[in-house]
């Protein structure tokens, strides 16, 4: 094999490992995100609850909670 090819491999072997950690990255930011608006959702439920008129629906209150990686596994 050629320097070139060598080199080539072995970047290519870098750039996957790095995609993988960008990859693993975001899926913690993003559970992250889902938990702070799973801990969220709840207040704005008893807020909008508190501010209805008696006798009406609450805006939101069907809506489905939002899935983090601990309760959809």
């Amino acid at each position: 094999m050629s320097q070139l090819e060598e080199n080539l491999a072995f970047r290519l072997g870098q750039l996957e490992k790095t995609l993988e950690a960008y990859r693993a990255l975001h899926v913690a930011e993003l559970e992250e995100i889902a938990h702070a608006l799973a801990a969220l959702r709840p207040n704005v439920e008893a807020l909008l609850t508190a501010a209805a008129p008696p006798g009406q629906p609450v805006p939101g209150k069907a809506r489905p909670t939002i899935e983090t990686g601990d309760s959809a596994r």
